[in-house]
């Protein structure tokens, strides 16, 4: 025997118009909130954006701070005389008023000094100048290079621009600062920059918390 079947009884349109007008009234209050938290998601971003802000400078300071009294105790009094030492015994090695023969054996044992005294330093004080990667065929690329100031100790990056160091890498023993002196101001290939180590402590006490070195606006020769 058939079943009868029942046929759903279509909803009038007074009905459809007052569900129109909740699921209107529902969305408005779904408005209302997602702008009520978009404000407090505005609020909290400030509020965020000023703690990073806060976090950096502190991060900036204790930088700053550590870089300086690393400064102030990287270099021993022992060290300090051996190298003031070797400065003087370099310097009368170029004087002319010694002989010629003189001159020779003394530069000889400058050479020698000078190994040992980079045997012995630390290496606390490093200038590094940045290499460039060449994207064209007719160009090559250059690796970085670092040099102790201290002892003038120096060492080409093992990549090229990438700063990969064995002896002046950034561990913590060795305060690493960018040189953007201009070329003009930079010793020529195979000289070398003796400073006085209080002129370096300064230089790099005021450079601490900063990746580059802050120059003094007139360089006295030292």
């Amino acid at each position: 025997m058939a079943q009868a079947t029942t046929t759903k009884k279509p909803e009038t349109t007074a009905v459809l118009e007052k569900r129109l007008g909740a699921l209107k009234q529902l969305r408005e209050m779904g408005q209302g909130q997602m702008a009520g938290r978009r404000e407090e998601i505005a609020e909290l971003n400030k509020l965020l954006a000023a703690a990073e802000r806060a976090d950096r400078t502190f991060e900036y300071q204790i930088a700053e701070t550590a870089n300086r009294i690393f400064v102030r105790g990287a270099v021993t009094p022992a060290f300090a005389a051996a190298r003031k030492a070797f400065i003087e015994k370099s310097e009368h090695s170029r004087s002319d008023r010694i002989t010629v023969a003189k001159q020779k054996a003394l530069r000889e044992e400058v050479e020698k000094d000078k190994l040992a005294l980079q045997g012995l330093c630390t290496h606390p004080f490093v200038f590094s100048y940045d290499g460039q990667r060449s994207y064209s065929s007719y160009e090559d690329s250059q690796s970085g290079h670092r040099v102790c100031t201290v002892c003038n100790f120096s060492e080409i990056s093992a990549g090229a621009p990438e700063d990969i160091y064995k002896i002046l890498a950034e561990d913590g023993t060795h305060l690493v600062l960018r040189d953007l002196r201009e070329k003009k101001n930079l010793p020529k290939p195979f000289e070398e920059e003796w400073f006085t180590l209080e002129f370096l402590q300064e230089l790099f006490e005021k450079s601490a918390g900063d990746r580059n070195v802050t120059w003094p606006a007139v360089i006295i020769e030292l």
